[in-house]
């Protein structure tokens, strides 16, 4: 199946507060299937916010002190 104009929302053109897309998430089967591509990059935006550089948990757990 094709979605004449997917690319245009592909774009950046919508977006859907995280709230309702973790909704639309919850019942993904119920929900076109475009409509879930959207609510499932903008749960990945949200994560990515929260998310920590493995770098910085690093440095701040000291996983690699150097030994002299």
């Amino acid at each position: 199946m094709h979605y004449r104009n997917e690319k245009s929302y592909q774009q950046g053109s919508i977006e859907i507060p995280y709230e309702i897309a973790k909704q639309i998430m919850d019942d993904c089967k119920f929900y076109p299937r475009s409509i879930v591509s959207f609510a499932e990059r903008f749960c990945k935006i949200e994560a990515n916010k929260k998310q920590t550089p493995v770098g910085k948990v690093a440095i701040k757990e000291s996983w690699f002190e150097l030994s002299e």
